[in-house]
């Protein structure tokens, strides 16, 4: 039974809140090529732009951070924001880490990070999605999550989930 729990326990992907000491590690993930190929805007950001972000994030009470780990080591960053043109939702980001790629972690960390929003939010009834059509991981996750498909703009596909 304590080789089960172990073991159990080292399968978790564990969601903490984001904090100043995080913001390094988040900012080289985001600077990462793929994930620059992967984001709205693919240029490179500075330290400096970075950090007045990051510390802005950290203190507005419409957006959450979340930081996903695995035996202790960081995996992922989910962030939700909530979204002013619809009442109720929540716009979700996704970077899996450069090294945690392709192991199925994106779907636990979206499962997680819903969880621990809907724990810490009152008014979420929606969360929408922005994915760079060219972005197959990311598209499947969102489709495979039951995100509905409701729009493009150029390069980019919209999904929402109803909760």
């Amino acid at each position: 039974m304590y080789i089960t729990y172990i073991f159990f326990n080292l399968s978790q992907i564990v969601l903490v809140s984001a904090e100043s000491y995080h913001s390094e590690m988040i900012w080289e993930w985001r600077n990462d090529p793929i994930t620059r190929k992967m984001s709205i805007n693919g240029e490179k950001i500075t330290w400096i732009e970075h950090s007045s972000w990051y510390e802005k994030v950290l203190l507005d009470n419409c957006r959450k951070l979340y930081l996903g780990e695995k035996c202790g080591i960081p995996i992922g960053v989910i962030r939700f924001d909530k979204y002013h043109k619809k009442k109720y939702a929540y716009e979700v980001s996704i970077n899996i880490s450069p090294a945690s790629r392709r192991k199925g972690f994106g779907k636990k960390l979206l499962t997680n990070g819903i969880r621990k929003l809907l724990k810490e939010v009152e008014d979420c009834k929606f969360i929408r999605a922005e994915v760079k059509k060219d972005n197959e991981s990311s598209n499947k996750l969102f489709k495979s999550f039951g995100f509905i498909f409701i729009g493009d703009k150029s390069v980019m596909n919209s999904y929402e989930l109803s909760l």
